[in-house]
């Protein structure tokens, strides 16, 4: 500025052909005795004061909008992490999920065959029962005449000492057919499945879902049926009493825990057993 002020001076005085005293201080020349020499060199520094002034501000207004365009930019940035994030967690989810569909079908699957295998068990046992109580005879006992076990219903023993856990006319899981008689839980310290009555073995093998299964013809058209066993004691054939140990209580079959499956035929029908044994 400075320097364009004194061009023009220059060349006004040239224009004018005229010696001026205020060129002298313009120029560069010695002047002591002009008063206004220090006026105008003080409007050249405030207007240098200005310009900086003004720069200084121009500067810190560029720092602010930097400042704000690195605050947008670290914002972009943050949604664009949490952008990515989201899509691996949806994309997870969806794995998630297809994975839980799957299974979910598998079980729907493992269920169906589930039900069509335990039906076919249940329908094999049926008739197996069936044939039994269409052959059955009278029980001709060892130790001679004794008290028929009709006569005694509702006074027998149970297999083993004692919870029900799955009631008559039950289904203990989904897909399950109705139990036909009860499931019970022993007691910690008992181990022996004893007979109801005094019988005769017709059944002492495997029984697939029912695991090692024994039945009892008791004579009368009554008949126990008592399932996954861990050991069988008795073979078909053998004579048992009361209160006598068949088996061994355990989980074989479709059973997980220890569990005494227990089934009262009366002539070919299934009955609570609850009705025939001491309440």
């Amino acid at each position: 500025l400075k320097q364009t002020m004194l061009d023009q001076a220059a060349a006004a005085w040239k224009r004018s052909s005229r010696t001026s005293p205020w060129m002298g201080v313009l120029t560069g020349v010695p002047v002591s005795d002009i008063p206004h020499r220090r006026y105008l060199l003080n409007g050249v520094m405030r207007s240098e004061d200005d310009d900086r002034r003004l720069y200084a501000e121009s500067v810190a207004e560029l720092a602010i909008v930097q400042q704000e365009v690195q605050q947008q930019r670290d914002a972009l940035e943050l949604l664009r992490v949490e952008k990515k994030k989201a899509e691996f967690e949806l994309s997870a989810r969806v794995g998630d999920k297809r994975n839980v569909l799957d299974r979910v079908r598998k079980d729907v699957r493992a269920k169906k065959s589930r039900e069509t295998h335990l039906a076919k068990e249940e329908k094999a046992l049926l008739r197996l029962l069936d044939d039994m109580s269409a052959d059955l005879r009278s029980i001709d006992r060892q130790s001679g005449t004794t008290e028929k076990v009709r006569q005694r219903k509702g006074k027998l023993s149970w297999p083993v000492s004692g919870r029900i856990v799955a009631s008559f006319n039950s289904r203990p899981k989904s897909g399950m057919p109705a139990l036909q008689g009860v499931q019970m839980r022993p007691a910690s310290n008992v181990k022996a499945v004893t007979a109801m009555a005094a019988g005769q073995i017709r059944y002492a093998d495997w029984f697939g879902g029912y695991g090692l299964m024994v039945i009892v013809d008791y004579g009368d058209g009554v008949l126990g049926v008592y399932a996954h066993n861990d050991v069988l004691y008795k073979q078909l054939g053998d004579w048992v009493e009361e209160g006598e140990s068949i088996a061994d209580a355990g989980s074989t079959g479709w059973v997980n825990n220890v569990t005494v499956y227990f089934e009262v035929r009366d002539s070919g029908k299934a009955v609570n057993p609850q009705l025939w044994c001491r309440r």
